[in-house]
């Protein structure tokens, strides 16, 4: 392929991409309390923004609003996002990543916080690149943050040694937090205590802290979950098998076409308007071709060359969707591919005493491209060439292309 041809490629590519964003009807209130409406550019943030695209009609013109212009901004139904002042302990809890020190070290920062829980209590949440936190406010009190830190002990933390160097701790402020600040009459220590510094955990404490206090309910904003897909899978494969310095008249060119099956499993993810996807799809195919070749030296007989192979493909990867309408998208696949071949399968030569065999397992990259309509989708994905040969001097190139059909058994959205 030429560079022209890629260039082309990357290009619609890139306009696929930029069109799958698109304006949703929201609203901001800007920073003398005036309330603008019109439509926002929907991201699906997966990083909490630090401005956003606005329209004040379809077709109008897309400015900026930064941070410093709007105090809140919301994607009716969708998500909104509230502008505070706060001071924010940014320590991560990631293994890996701990820092020694258990007491919360602040930076004052302006943010949009994602809103999550309304009424007399607002749960919020900041994500950054990992980083995940959560924030509060009672009865309109100024923003705080709910602080859960993940540290290593260390000789400066722990001068009694009660703990071994490199134990990982915890400093459970939050629950403290929530039982001076957002405690009913009903809430028990228990209450506290089975509560999690995650999504989940203080979503629920928080509405129930409200249902308490009388609120009335409110339509949430639904935190969005991963999306799971398990689909059957029918394959038509295009394959072909060069043996190479076998010798000089018996190394044979191998081409086939056969069926296969597998299941895919897809899991979309919960940002990005769930473009992105991990696929596992294990499948189950067959190669099969015999090739008669020309006597070789001395010899007047032809030599007929068979194989008949039985294999597993396991290819892992991620998928990107691009939306056409609510029922019709493109999506391209970059996978990494395991081949397992049964140890009984090889090459069979008439004329030879012994057979050529094959490694058990090999592996190829694979690269696919389909479009999924509804719960049916068809997808082309070519292999890379593999070696699968168990002999290190007689290569055995394999390289096969697919086509895939699909039909989604079962969803959980």
């Amino acid at each position: 392929m030429n560079k022209t041809a890629y260039l082309i490629i990357i290009l619609f590519i890139s306009s696929l991409i930029n069109a799958q964003t698109k304006f949703e009807k929201g609203s901001y209130i800007d920073s003398n309390n005036i309330k603008i409406e019109g439509f926002i550019k929907n991201e699906d943030w997966r990083n909490n923004p630090k401005e956003f695209e606005f329209k004040e009609n379809e077709n109008g013109t897309a400015n900026i609003i930064s941070i410093d212009n709007a105090k809140e901004f919301e994607i009716t139904g969708i998500n909104k996002y509230v502008r505070a002042d706060v001071d924010i302990e940014r320590s991560s809890n990631k293994l890996g990543y701990l820092g020694t020190n258990k007491d919360p070290q602040y930076v004052n920062e302006r943010l949009f916080l994602k809103q999550i829980v309304f009424g007399t209590s607002n749960l919020f949440k900041y994500e950054e690149n990992g980083l995940e936190k959560f924030f509060y406010s009672v009865n309109n009190s100024p923003v705080k943050q709910l602080i859960f830190i993940k540290y290593s002990v260390s000789s400066e933390n722990n001068p009694e040694g009660k703990y071994e160097i490199g134990d990982m701790l915890t400093n459970d402020l939050f629950r403290r937090q929530l039982w001076m600040d957002v405690k009913c009459e009903t809430t028990t220590q228990n209450d506290i205590k089975s509560t999690d510094y995650n999504t989940s955990d203080l979503t629920k404490y928080f509405k129930n802290y409200n249902s308490c206090k009388g609120d009335k309910p409110v339509t949430e904003i639904v935190e969005k979950k991963v999306k799971h897909n398990l689909k059957a899978s029918g394959i038509y494969n295009i394959a072909t098998m060069d043996v190479e310095h076998y010798s000089p008249s018996t190394s044979p060119n191998f081409k086939n076409s056969s069926f296969g099956f597998g299941l895919e499993y897809e899991l979309l993810l919960p940002f990005n308007n769930n473009k992105w996807g991990v696929i596992f799809e294990p499948s189950y195919n067959t190669f099969k071709d015999e090739q008669t070749l020309p006597p070789y030296g001395l010899s007047t007989i032809n030599t007929v060359a068979k194989t008949d192979m039985s294999y597993i493909q396991l290819p892992f990867g991620i998928r990107y969707y691009f939306f056409l309408d609510s029922n019709s998208k493109i999506f391209v696949n970059a996978i990494a591919n395991v081949r397992l071949i049964g140890e009984k399968e090889n090459i069979d030569f008439n004329t030879a005493s012994s057979d050529l065999s094959y490694s058990p397992s090999s592996f190829s990259p694979a690269f696919g491209l389909g479009y999924t309509y509804k719960k049916i989708s068809g997808e082309f994905r070519y292999y890379l060439e593999s070696g699968v040969s168990a002999h290190p001097n007689i290569p055995i190139n394999y390289t096969n292309s697919s086509f895939i059909l699909r039909y989604e058994l079962f969803g959980r959205k």
